[in-house]
């Protein structure tokens, strides 16, 4: 397994929405779907 052929891109910090808003219990829940 080449992982050097694969572009390496974290899947957490890729997604600037949950991540950071999981993250930071001090924002309040923008999302009313996720309930978070």
């Amino acid at each position: 397994m080449e992982d050097s052929s694969l572009p390496v891109v974290p899947a957490p910090i890729a997604a600037p929405g949950p991540a950071p808003s999981a993250t930071a219990p001090r924002v309040p829940f923008h999302c009313s779907e996720c309930g978070k």
